[in-house]
């Protein structure tokens, strides 16, 4: 919308700029992993962002019994089977 004066908005070009989910289909899959006590952070690279590869991550990666933080990813879903609590 135009301002009465006939000027253009300053930043009318950044909307038309803008591509909605474009995001993550190029990019490679990070996961990171931090423990809240040492404060240590492990990442790797993912081979995808399925629930198969986080669950195996996960198992690999933290001790039998540990509470997992984590978003609501799908892909987390069933980590409490897997020897472990999960809270999101």
């Amino acid at each position: 919308m135009k301002p009465a004066s006939g000027e253009i908005p300053q930043h009318a070009h950044l909307k038309e700029a803008r591509v909605s989910g474009a995001g993550a289909q190029d990019k490679t899959p990070v996961v990171a992993i931090k423990e809240r006590e040492r404060k240590k952070v492990r990442a790797k690279v993912a081979e995808a962002v399925s629930s198969i590869t986080l669950r195996r991550m996960v198992q690999e990666t933290v001790p039998e019994g540990t509470t997992v933080y984590t978003d609501q990813n799908y892909g987390y879903k069933g980590l409490a089977k897997k020897n472990c609590r999960h809270e999101a």
